[in-house]
């Protein structure tokens, strides 16, 4: 919710007068010369009022001889906030010409001699300052009051937060309002005459853009790692995130030659505080610009820094260093094959993990037993990571969702901070939001702190751009609170015309710009994902080849605007639909993701991974994975989560299924089943096995007949990972009696005739029961499996010729 800041005085009395509205020149018109009248009070005190009434400060207020008259009672302490707003715009009052607010204010003869004047205001961002006139008032006449509204004065204090004055706080004043103060006994009334601002005469000649106080994180950056620069514009612009208004770039000149270029965003940096185990940000610096860039040459690289606007400067030619680290580079599609991911080292990489889509969700929460934690913020993600990282977990999802991460949608402002709705964090603050091509720079920075921390936990993220409640105007929509709905000043009445609309493809390049650029360095963002489930919208299925065209002009967008090679997906929730090939088949379309729920969920993982890999002839990731896609018990959620882990890492799926319940798997601490995987998996390269799934026969003891025994397993150039589980166990309609513990066989063929060592394995432990070796000179191989209740795993691997057997004391 909005974060109001107000001081408390040990004053005898403080009056907050406040303005709700100005649109403009007041009744009065322009004064004389170069000023305007905001208002004058000749025909009343229009919006003027008391907000919220003060005991033993100000009696009230009303009209009187052009003046609006204050009841006041000292000694006494108060406080108030105001808004002054457009309400229907939800924009604030533009000063941005204003260079001197000019206040009068009448004491009675007999006030007190030590009454001292505040104007106050609180900005585009609600952030609080105030000027205070150090000269006492003189009873008795009318006191004439100059605030200096130029930017970079510093007559304006910041209160509660340190973000100094400059001309961006011009550009809106949500509030304003002005405080009388004392500290002697009086009963009276004050007046306050019209306010006047002088306007800042136009420059005779422009100054040029200047790039100032340009500072470097370091001066030797090792390779794949941020380089980054900060540094100052001598100029405000109306819209700092408008390209077409100021364009930054850096050129950066590799060792080789090669000359690329990474685009310049606007910042604003914050201080994370926890109170009360929620997180509260304070902006802390002016705001400023940066640029990132991740060098991928050893050596020296040259670079400088251009700035376009209604002119165009740039720095002289720099230079740092990039030096060797053990960073592995981005993440890549292995060349070959295309069917498993690697690094730019050509390292291997599976990834294994779960969606963190928010810092809490609702969703599910009585059903599964958890409770949302919301207001945590960044301190979530902290705790989600840094488990994650303890279970060797490498990847996770992550949502620019517009109650949590998102950069753009619709402000809603207001001063009277109500109680978060049930369903919605306590931190969800949509006044940062600026409508439609503006972004929410406190988002932005919890964005950097994630991707940082997950950069610390070596966990890579696929970052989904948007939901589709938010295209949608039927299926859980959200359309009437977005930017791009004409209600909300955007240009579009209903989503229908949401792929080819040239209004809103000219503001969602916008926003693609400004995340390339302030997250495009970061080896640690696996992918971007444009879409998320878009076809649950009714409309798309007639105009699935217009979404098509969309997520491909996006994607080459993108691409000018990031120098990296990020990987590209776009998922959707019926990806088996004939709407679904448009997108699915595009060649910009890196991989395929999409969401699985199905009772009989390792059947269709199966056909999924087998049909949809060759038909599209890419990678098929399955980043959401359950027995259905609404919430269920705690028992059966558990068991869909590791069934969907192990059967996907036994089928040729580049990477485990994921699951979405993320506040479930933390609160309950399910993170050992994703470390048994994790385990399992260590050191296992599967670029160069040729995996294919085969069907083992499966046999049990004649007692447990009962049970439904199965195997998954893909095997190929002596390789063979099998799970073995009892299907009644992961059933969706499941009976939760415990289940027996007993023993079974494998039988494997077409095995290349030789010595085999076998590990069978517990997978919630993530530990090898037992280890042998097996002969077979014929390629078939039967392996003995101990008592298991629900499931086991098994890892299988061609012994080398010359390879030693291990001591007899090392086989189990």
């Amino acid at each position: 919710m909005p974060m109001v800041f107000t001081r408390l005085h040990n004053f005898a009395a403080v009056i907050f007068l406040t303005l709700l509205m100005l649109q403009g020149p007041a009744p009065g018109g322009d004064a004389p010369g170069d000023a305007a009248l905001l208002f004058d009070f000749s025909e009343g005190i229009g919006a003027w009022r008391l907000s919220p009434p003060q005991p033993n400060a100000a009696r009230g207020v009303k009209h009187s001889k052009n003046a609006l008259e204050v009841e006041l009672e000292f000694p006494g302490a108060a406080s108030a906030d105001v808004i002054l707003l457009n309400a229907a715009k939800q924009r604030g009052a533009d000063w941005t010409d204003g260079e001197r607010l000019t206040l009068r204010i009448k004491l009675p003869g007999d006030a007190p001699d030590d009454v001292q004047a505040i104007a106050f205001l609180k900005d585009g961002t609600l952030s609080y300052y105030q000027a205070l006139r150090k000269v006492p008032l003189t009873p008795g006449e009318w006191n004439e009051i100059p605030f200096d509204l130029r930017p970079f004065n510093l007559d304006w204090e910041a209160i509660g937060h340190f973000k100094p004055w400059d001309g961006y706080v011009l550009q809106e004043i949500m509030q304003f309002g002005i405080k009388l103060q004392s500290m002697k006994p009086f009963k009276g009334s004050a007046l306050i005459g019209p306010m006047r601002m002088d306007k800042a005469p136009p420059p005779e000649s422009p100054e040029p853009t200047k790039i100032e106080n340009l500072r470097t994180n370091a001066g030797s950056i090792g390779r794949y790692e941020k380089f980054e620069l900060s540094f100052n514009l001598n100029r405000c612009y109306e819209n700092p995130f408008d390209p077409a208004q100021v364009d930054v770039q850096g050129v950066f000149i590799a060792p080789s030659g090669k000359t690329c270029s990474a685009p310049g965003f606007f910042y604003q940096n914050y201080i994370r505080e926890k109170i009360q185990l929620e997180e509260r940000l304070t902006p802390i610096g002016r705001p400023h610009w940066k640029i990132r860039f991740a060098p991928v040459e050893i050596g020296r690289y040259r670079y400088y820094i251009k700035v376009k606007d209604s002119s165009e400067s740039r720095t002289g030619m720099l230079e740092f260093e990039c030096v060797e680290s053990a960073n592995r580079g981005f993440v890549r599609i292995e060349p070959e094959k295309k069917r498993n991911f690697e690094f730019s080292d050509s390292s291997n990489y599976y990834p294994i993990g779960h969606n963190i889509a928010a810092d809490s969700d609702a969703r599910g929460a009585s059903g599964l037993g958890f409770v949302p934690t919301w207001g945590e913020g960044t301190f979530a993600y902290d705790r989600y990571l840094g488990r994650m990282a303890g279970a060797e977990e490498n990847f996770c999802r992550l949502w620019f969702s517009y109650w949590s991460l998102g950069l753009e949608w619709t402000r809603q402002v207001t001063l009277e901070a109500p109680a978060a709705a049930k369903d919605s964090p306590s931190t969800y603050d949509p006044s940062q939001y600026g409508n439609l091509g503006r972004y929410h720079l406190k988002h932005a920075w919890k964005l950097d702190h994630i991707l940082e921390t997950a950069a610390r936990n070596n966990i890579y993220m696929l970052m989904l751009f948007t939901a589709h409640g938010e295209i949608s105007a039927d299926y859980e929509s959200q359309w009437k609170d977005s930017p791009y709905f004409s209600g909300n000043g955007g240009p579009l009445d209903a989503p229908n015309t949401w792929y080819t609309d040239p209004q809103v493809n000219m503001y969602y390049k916008r926003r693609l710009r400004y995340i390339a650029a302030r997250w495009g360095y970061s080896t640690n963002v696996l992918g971007w994902d444009l879409l998320n489930e878009p076809d649950l919208a009714n409309y798309y299925r007639a105009v699935p080849n217009e979404a098509a065209a969309w997520v491909k002009d996006m994607i080459l967008y993108m691409k000018t605007q990031d120098p990296n090679p990020h990987l590209y997906t776009s998922g959707l929730f019926r990806y088996r639909e004939r709407w679904a090939e448009p997108v699915m088949g595009l060649p910009e379309v890196d991989f395929n993701t999409a969401h699985v729920f199905e009772a009989n969920l390792a059947d269709q993982l199966l056909a999924d991974v087998t049909e949809l890999t060759q038909k599209y002839d890419k990678i098929f990731l399955v980043t959401e994975a359950d027995l259905t896609p609404f919430q269920q018990n705690p028992i059966l959620a558990r068991r869909a989560l590791h069934m969907a882990l192990w059967c996907s890492y036994c089928m040729p799926y580049a990477g485990a299924a994921m699951s979405w319940w993320w506040v479930f798997i933390d609160q309950h601490d399910l993170y050992c089943h994703f470390h048994a995987l994790a385990k399992f998996a260590r050191g296992e390269d599967r670029r160069k096995m040729d995996l294919a799934v085969v069907s083992p026969v499966v046999e049990s003891a004649p007692e447990a007949a009962k049970r439904a025994l199965r195997c998954q397993c893909v095997q190929g150039s002596g390789r063979a990972y099998l799970w073995v589980y009892d299907s009644l166990a992961f059933a969706s309609a499941g009976c939760w009696k415990k289940f027996e513990a007993l023993p079974a066989m494998v039988r494997l063929e077409n095995l290349p005739p030789g010595r085999y060592h076998v590990e069978i394995w517990d997978t919630i432990k993530g530990e090898a029961i037992s280890a042998s070796e097996i002969e077979t000179p014929d390629g078939k191989l039967l392996i003995e499996l101990p008592p298991f209740e629900t499931d086991i795993a098994c890892k299988v691997r061609q012994v080398e010729a010359g390879e030693q057997k291990p001591p007899a004391g090392e086989q189990k």
